[in-house]
């Protein structure tokens, strides 16, 4: 049988080792925080790309950025998305935080049948939303089947 919540928490608050590897903890995370992949501290967004048959649509979460804490760049086939959120911004002495927070930078390579020129950015309920649309060239095109005589061809009617 297990013991209850209140009596793992009174243990582990009568273990003295318990309370110094909290704080081993926190002074290791603050001295060495954790990095991503482009060497910034602690956050990099989720992102969605998915394609349509005359765009490119990318949703990026960044809750809590205001449009003038993020940069979109285009740059030879190379979309490139970054910002930066600071921790405790409002002032005063920060007692906690869990936020992820520090400047990140994604980069996703576009193919050359999108249209550069032709790219919207919007950010909405903290989502940052683009969408880019594809050259004309690039969008399929139906392309109707005919019979040797230039007519479109009927299937056979199968008996009944």
């Amino acid at each position: 049988m297990f013991p209850n919540l209140a009596t793992r928490w009174q243990a582990a608050a009568a273990d003295p080792f318990v309370a110094i590897r909290r704080e081993m903890d926190q002074a290791f995370e603050e001295l060495f925080p954790q990095r991503t992949a482009n060497g910034s501290t602690g956050y990099r967004p989720a992102m969605t790309i998915r394609e349509t048959d005359d765009a490119l649509l990318l949703e990026i979460d960044v809750p809590g950025f205001r449009q003038e804490d993020l940069d979109v760049q285009f740059h030879d086939g190379m979309l490139t998305l970054s910002g930066e959120r600071r921790p405790c911004e409002e002032g005063g002495r920060c007692w906690h935080n869990e936020r992820g927070f520090g400047r990140f930078e994604r980069h996703v390579r576009l193919s050359d049948k999108v249209d550069a020129s032709n790219v919207k950015a919007e950010l909405t309920n903290g989502v940052l939303s683009l969408r880019i649309a594809k050259k004309p060239e690039a969008q399929p095109v139906k392309i109707a089947v005919t019979s040797p005589t230039g007519q479109p061809t009927e299937s056979p009617k199968l008996p009944e």
